[in-house]
């Protein structure tokens, strides 16, 4: 198809020249900002970039994307830090706002590189999936598989601001399953949340933007703020030298499972440390025993308390998961659409995942943005700089704690 009879909201051919698409309803004349891409533009000769998915975060914009080649849609992540760099005058390049903003700038697009190379090798279906990266602009852009569906928060709007915790456990299982390949090869998401699960309408939950160029440009800013999400950052989180672990990334999970459920997220970290005041689950929704103490435990402001390895915190509530019985099948309003291919899955045992029927479908006519994806492996170092950035990367090895044996595969 020409992508000049696109339509840039849905990728389907225009039923007429009329600004507003008669399948999608999407208005190409509504006005942009300046910071985002002119609709068409091309991008490594492949990719047409389309409309804005979602809202254009602090670090980046992800665009919907044709790709001309392999004639499929795709998501497309610019890395565009809005407070170091703006779009210049032909619309299209990148250039710091000056030049201490230009060694920030470039100190996370090497970040933001190597996420995507970590990522691009990642082999997990509830991972977010990097096709390939490459730089232009004067920035660098990831192209990723693009999803129907939306986020696990806009899906907890939907439903009234929580699910049942037997609806909860089965969405987070195949996201722990994927974080635990995350583990094993040696890197922490630090940013889990609500807005970082996708629900696909294939009942799919996948695990969002691991944030790398994010975290580096934190590091180098000395402002960690833009970094965490409060009531998801353990209190480790908020010091440079915290002790960050496998740990911190569970806490974020069992806060999420919290949300889920009570329909509140827990108090922020630093407050709990001075005076906990988290309510425990059972005093706000209907949910078991097994429950309230897996995620109790997890969300303790002690490190050594909580559980030490995903598979340990996925075996107390497997147990939740078993007593449960399962839903009927999800009645799709309309068949959902086909998901591009996933790789073959190469887990060392196998992994907890409910049946497809538990997950909660996603009907198309209320999807809404897809993933921001991130996360590229260790590669050989360049300099000083890209020493640093693999340092805040992956994790220092005196962050693991020593009375544990994590070089066995939970």
């Amino acid at each position: 198809m020409n992508p000049k009879n696109m339509c840039m909201g849905c990728m389907k051919e225009k039923q007429s020249r009329d600004p507003v698409c008669s399948l999608c309803g999407y208005d190409e004349s509504e006005r942009r900002s300046p910071l985002v891409l002119k609709h068409r533009t091309l991008l490594a000769d492949q990719y047409v970039v389309g409309k804005v998915l979602g809202k254009p975060g602090g670090f980046g914009i992800t665009y919907l994307g044709w790709d001309i080649r392999l004639e499929t849609m795709v998501a497309i992540k610019e890395y565009l830090p809005r407070d170091n760099a703006g779009r210049d005058t032909d619309q299209s390049t990148v250039v710091p706002h000056s030049r201490e903003d230009g060694e920030i700038f470039r100190y996370g697009l090497e970040a933001f590189l190597l996420e995507a190379r970590t990522l691009a090798k990642f082999n997990h279906a509830s991972v977010v999936r990097v096709r390939t990266f490459f730089e232009a602009n004067g920035t660098a852009y990831l192209v990723m598989d693009y999803y129907d569906g939306m986020s696990l928060e806009s899906y907890l709007i939907e439903k009234g601001g929580q699910i049942p915790e037997k609806l909860a456990v089965d969405i987070m299982m195949p996201i722990l399953d994927g974080l635990r390949e995350v583990h094993e090869k040696g890197f922490l998401h630090r940013d889990i949340k609500p807005h970082n699960i996708y629900l696909t309408t294939g009942n799919l939950p996948i695990l969002l933007d691991f944030g790398a160029a994010r975290f580096a440009m934190g590091e180098r800013s000395r402002s960690l703020s833009v970094v965490l999400t409060p009531g998801y950052a353990p209190y480790e989180q908020y010091h440079r030298k915290g002790r960050q672990g496998t740990w911190t990334d569970i806490y974020a999970c069992a806060a999420t499972l919290y949300r889920m459920v009570t329909g509140k997220t827990p108090p922020e970290a630093t407050e709990r440390q001075q005076e906990d005041d988290l309510i425990p689950p059972d005093r706000i929704a209907n949910v078991s025993l097994g429950f309230q103490n897996a995620v109790m435990q997890a969300l303790s402001t002690n490190i050594t308390n909580r559980p030490q390895s995903v598979r340990a915190f996925q075996d107390m509530l497997f147990n939740v998961s078993e007593q449960s019985t399962p839903p009927p099948p999800p009645n799709f309003q309309s068949s959902p659409p086909p998901l591009p291919p996933q790789p073959e899955l190469q887990t060392p045992e196998p992994p907890y995942r409910p049946s497809s029927s538990s997950v909660p479908p996603i009907s198309q006519s209320s999807t809404s943005a897809p993933p921001p994806p991130l996360h590229s492996q260790q590669t050989q170092q360049k300099g000083g700089i890209f020493k640093k950035i693999l340092e805040i990367f992956t994790q220092n090895q005196t962050a693991w704690d020593t009375n544990h044996d994590y070089s066995r595969r939970d």
